[in-house]
């Protein structure tokens, strides 16, 4: 991809005032769903302030 086209993308992408723009990935439900895991991860990550069993003494 030429850095005239990459421009030419962002710049529509910026039109279209979308936050993030992967000028080669067709299909956005892929970021949707992974902004969604990472979301999740970080919720389970940060709430419980417990480790898991597996590190807890025995």
């Amino acid at each position: 991809m030429s850095a005239e086209t990459l421009v030419d993308i962002t710049l529509a992408a910026l039109d279209q005032q979308e936050w993030i723009c992967y000028p080669n990935l067709e299909d956005y439900g892929l970021w949707e769903q992974f902004d969604a895991a990472r979301g999740n991860l970080a919720k389970v990550v940060s709430v419980s302030g417990q480790s898991v069993t597996c590190y807890q003494s025995k």
